[in-house]
């Protein structure tokens, strides 16, 4: 049942398989890891939240109509993304990680019933970052194997559901999620059409043959990442938040996307990982300074300039012998999410999403960013302790009256 600290009751576990009686569905598929995704297998799962506001949605009307539409399109949709049913498996003795699908894999689905205000937790005011966790799964995972995906779908009833997607980051990463969730919602608009068929820039392409190795960055990842944690380097605090010396540096990680910086560029509708972390070390002050947007923005344009003349392979080895050498504790800015993605043109048929929100930033501490619902901005979410939050409330609203 649900209680007031988990107003959350299950009414269903299931696995969702790619649609049968179909010779894709039969179809055995192994890809191996390229660099990109090697350099995110210690991180943790991306968890993302999608809120459709629904005022008929009853338990009734939920259950006969919208959960068999939800379940039939992803069933379609996983036809087309069968390494999302699949997983990546590293078994012993074998050198290199790979992400395989058989025809007995399948996605992992709860269903669940929330008796939380699904307002206040769609909305744009402070919340405890439990109630959203609530909403999204977890990863099935051991020491040889993970999922490569899990969602949970709840319904909120006379308000709205969600969709919490949970997706392993060194098998996708945010571009292709959000096709996917794309793929999902625009098969279950066309369920009434017979033999509905995926959008050419929806359909995943997945020959790794794409991303050149020249210089061997899969091993040189690989061997690294073993004894690396990840989370622990990239906790992200506001500039102003912290104060103390203007000369102390600050490590500053934005994700950029190497699709159209390949020579020659990627389709875009590749399936994988292609996104590094940018880095800059900026000092303190530059952030605390009244024009200091200006100065950061001047210095990260600088920096995707050195970007698109030297490529990915130029210095990689060195960038990330200093991702990883950066002091444990020091003070971290990164980015989550990107205000390209269109997040919000995600639409199953019920109308736009309220409201969609990067849950993990409170395990990473990044900053999520996405464009504004209504087009007209972006979207900027953090996860703070009470204290830092109420001294950020008063610092960000100064600095719009300034």
């Amino acid at each position: 049942m649900a209680s007031h600290n988990n107003p959350l009751k299950i009414l269903e576990t299931c696995r969702v398989a790619p649609f049968p009686n179909s010779s894709q569905s039969a179809t055995e598929l192994s890809l191996p890891l390229t660099f990109f995704d090697t350099f995110w297998l210690k991180f943790p799962p991306v968890e993302r939240l999608f809120f459709y506001q629904l005022s008929h949605s009853t338990l009734q009307h939920f259950n006969s109509t919208i959960l068999p539409k939800l379940k039939h399109s992803l069933s379609l949709a996983l036809l087309h993304y069968l390494p999302l049913a699949g997983k990546l498996t590293w078994p012993p003795n074998v050198p290199k990680p790979i992400i395989s699908y058989i025809p007995d894999d399948a996605v992992s689905l709860l269903v669940a019933e929330s008796t939380a205000d699904f307002n206040r937790l769609s909305g744009d005011d402070i919340r405890e970052s439990p109630e959203l966790r609530h909403l999204t799964p977890e990863l099935l995972t051991s020491d040889e194997r993970a999922s490569s995906m899990a969602l949970q779908i709840t319904l909120f009833p006379n308000q709205g559901f969600s969709i919490g997607i949970t997706t392993h980051h060194a098998v996708i990463d945010g571009n292709v999620a959000t096709k996917f969730m794309k793929s999902w919602a625009y098969l279950c608009t066309k369920l009434d059409t017979q033999d509905p068929s995926l959008l050419p820039e929806l359909t995943p392409f997945f020959d790794r043959a794409v991303i050149k190795d020249p210089t061997g960055l899969y091993m040189v990842f690989l061997k690294n990442y073993s004894g690396f944690h990840g989370v622990r380097y990239f906790r992200s605090q506001p500039a102003k938040l912290d104060g103390g010396e203007g000369e102390r540096k600050v490590n500053f990680l934005f994700p950029v996307d190497y699709r159209n910086r390949m020579d020659p560029p990627l389709p875009a509708n590749y399936f994988g990982n292609c996104v590094f972390p940018g880095q800059a070390i900026i000092k303190a002050r530059d952030f605390m300074e009244e024009n200091g947007v200006v100065i950061i923005t001047e210095k990260i344009s600088n920096m995707i300039n050195e970007i698109e003349e030297k490529g990915v392979y130029e210095g990689a080895e060195k960038n990330l012998e200093n991702l990883m050498t950066v002091e444990a504790g020091a003070q971290t800015l990164s980015i989550a999410g990107s205000i390209r993605f269109n997040v919000y043109g995600v639409d199953f048929g019920w109308g736009r999403p309220k409201k969609v929100e990067i849950v993990s930033v409170d395990r990473t501490g990044a900053i999520a960013l996405a464009e504004s619902g209504d087009g007209n901005g972006i979207e900027i979410g953090v996860v703070l302790s009470v204290n830092e939050m109420e001294t950020f409330k008063s610092v960000f609203v100064s600095g719009l009256q300034n």
